[in-house]
């Protein structure tokens, strides 16, 4: 009692062994039938909690009390949960055959058969479980799956956008968005993900649309998505997103605190962008050779070769910028663009802005990584359009 007062509500395990003395002393099939319902929900529990063999002796104790579709439709389930296909098909099918009705069997039967790569199966026993319930999207999510894994985009497509008619549901969205993302069809894409959003916010939809909108240049509009993402559901994955695309936009010190927070699954990145905030260091190309070597080699081979040639070479260009020397005075003694300095300068026209950026490659000298770091910085400030950042 005293828990029960605390939780405001009667716990499972309280309601089971209750109706266990109930029936106990009264058999009858009033108290049979809620036995078992509460038997089948304790399995469900059991089974989340990935207590299997818990949550078997429990199908055995229902099944003694009632027996009916239902022990089979659940250890369908057990055996799903278990990776045993074949015996999970097996129950779901003992399950329809004693109650042809039941769409959500068959919506789990398709489910076991996709598993199994049995895909024609699997969308005929879908299409019975949404013939059975017209008002039950599920099995017109699975079917667009089904021809999304066998590159069916557009059977895909119509099986999704189908769903949609009849539930708004977020993953039907997600998943259209990725098709469509797949096909490279991102304004589709955007649109999809932006609709799925404002039905319910999730995730995993942001995310995709960051990277919709990367394809289509809107870089500072999926930065901002990134940075949300990485405040209010940080992953590896995120963090990583988002360090590559501050690193393309040269940010390169948020770059490098987001990357080394991905982990150690993208130290490969965190390593490579160090190369940009700490400068050429033998331990960090030691640590990046296990990841890649070919471009560890090409670093200290090629370009550590062609630099002296490089710097000979630039030395006997004669530049007619006028801009060339008032953008020394906006560079550390790196030769590496002040941002703040940077940002004060009044350019006329494209021509103009062009001889800045230019000229801020050649300050950089031969140092390849520098050069990047000054045209990404320069571009930005200048043009400070998505389209013309990406381009450049």
């Amino acid at each position: 009692m005293p828990l029960i007062t605390e939780m405001d509500r009667i716990p499972l395990d309280v309601i089971v062994r209750g109706l266990e003395a109930q029936y106990s002393v009264e058999k009858t099939d009033y108290w049979a039938t809620y036995l078992v319902y509460f038997y089948y929900e304790k399995f469900k529990k059991l089974l989340n909690e990935q207590k299997y063999e818990e949550a078997r002796k429990i199908l055995e104790k229902a099944k003694n009390v009632l027996y009916d579709y239902r022990y089979h439709f659940y250890y369908g389930l057990l055996f799903a949960k278990l990776g045993d296909y074949d015996n999970a098909e097996i129950e779901l099918k003992q399950a329809v055959s004693l109650n042809p009705n039941f769409y959500i069997g068959y919506y789990e039967l398709g489910n076991v058969l996709y598993l199994k790569k049995d895909y024609d199966e699997a969308i005929e026993i879908y299409m019975k479980a949404f013939e059975l319930n017209k008002e039950f999207s599920l099995p017109l999510l699975k079917i667009g799956d089904t021809y999304f894994e066998n590159g069916q985009f557009k059977d895909a497509e119509i099986a999704y956008k189908s769903a949609l008619k009849i539930e708004k549901l977020p993953q039907v969205y997600l998943r259209l968005g990725v098709l469509y993302n797949e096909l490279q069809k991102f304004e589709k894409a955007e649109k999809i993900f932006r609709d799925g959003l404002s039905v319910e916010y999730k995730p995993e939809i942001a995310y995709n649309l960051s990277y919709t909108l990367i394809r289509l240049g809107k870089h500072f509009q999926a930065l901002q998505i990134l940075k949300e993402l990485a405040n209010n559901y940080p992953t590896p994955e995120v963090y990583n997103e988002l360090g590559l695309l501050q690193k393309n936009l040269g940010l390169y010190e948020d770059a490098e605190e987001n990357l080394k927070l991905a982990g150690e699954e993208y130290e490969e990145n965190y390593l490579k962008i160090l190369l940009y905030t700490k400068g050429y260091d033998h331990k960090i190309l030691d640590k990046l050779t296990k990841y890649d070597p070919e471009y560890v080699d090409f670093l200290k081979k090629v370009l550590f070769k062609l630099k002296d040639e490089l710097e000979e070479k630039l030395s006997n260009i004669n530049f007619q910028f006028d801009e060339l020397e008032k953008v020394f005075d906006l560079t550390d003694e790196k030769g590496e663009i002040i941002l703040d300095e940077f940002s004060k300068i009044e350019a006329k026209d494209f021509n103009q802005k062009l001889s800045y950026i230019i000229s801020s490659a050649y300050i950089a000298g031969a140092d390849p990584i520098l050069i990047e770091k000054n045209l990404v910085k320069a571009s930005m400030v200048l043009f400070k359009i998505d389209k013309i950042v990406s381009f450049l």
